[in-house]
């Protein structure tokens, strides 16, 4: 049952990757983008990883999309249809040989790797979700405190750097 699950959430993760990158509007875009990744939530969920699945939620889903979704509004709305039509495009055999080559790239490093390969029915169930959270906090606040830090940095200098671009853009609106 859980097999058909996942096989289920993985098609529709695949649909969602093709529609995202075949869609020409730039904020449709970010919005499948945003389905992509409530799909790939799920998919956590399937696998019973709810504390995974929560983090997909909070950070990627509801964080970075939503600073991308501004971003895309701020610089858009200064874009003349005229710039939209001459900014560069690659054509499309030439997407699909990069495609291509990164597949094969990644295949070969995948097949070259010395990770262990598990089946599904390998993977060892948790009883109890609650745990594997405590015990992921404990490790991110004992033995990871330093890049949990720096990533905190990191997102109040991206915060930062938002809010200089958008006043910046207000001066040369006014």
């Amino acid at each position: 049952m859980i097999n058909n699950l996942v096989i289920l959430v993985s098609l529709l993760l695949l649909i969602s990757a093709v529609m995202l990158v075949l869609s020409q509007n730039l904020v449709r875009t970010v919005l499948l983008l945003s389905a992509h990744l409530l799909i790939t939530a799920f998919l956590f969920v399937a696998l019973n990883a709810s504390f995974l699945a929560m983090v997909q939620v909070l950070l990627y889903t509801g964080g970075a999309l939503i600073l991308s979704l501004f971003a895309v509004m701020l610089n858009h709305q200064n874009m003349s249809q005229q710039d939209l039509a001459v900014a560069p495009v690659l054509s499309k055999p030439k997407a699909l040989l990069i495609a291509v080559f990164l597949f094969l790239a990644l295949g070969l490093a995948i097949d070259q790797s010395s990770f262990p390969v598990e089946t599904l029915s390998q993977v060892p169930v948790l009883s109890s979700q609650s745990g594997l959270a405590k015990e992921i906090g404990a490790d991110l606040y004992s033995n990871h405190i330093l890049s949990f830090e720096l990533l905190s940095l990191l997102l109040v200098a991206v915060l930062i750097g938002t809010l200089v671009i958008a006043k910046k853009s207000d001066e040369v609106l006014s």
